[in-house]
């Protein structure tokens, strides 16, 4: 799945196959600020997911979530 500019911010899904669950996914994605380039970190979720797609596409909205909520205090 793609990166996605959301404020910003680029957002870029990185999920990981779970450790504790065979076959799941856990949704993790990483931000970049543009204007800067500096790395704002990863945001992360402990519930899995059945596929990486779906895993990324949570992901993203953590992403956006997180920019609006804590990074534009919106």
């Amino acid at each position: 799945m793609d990166s996605l500019l959301y404020m910003g911010v680029r957002i870029t899904p990185a999920s990981l196959p779970s450790d504790v669950t065979p076959g799941a996914w856990l949704p993790r994605a990483t931000l970049l600020e543009v204007a800067s380039g500096k790395a704002l970190g990863a945001v992360t979720e402990d519930q899995g997911c059945d596929t990486r797609q779906e895993a990324d596409a949570r992901a993203l909205r953590l992403g956006k979530r997180h920019v609006m909520k804590v990074l534009h205090q919106g």
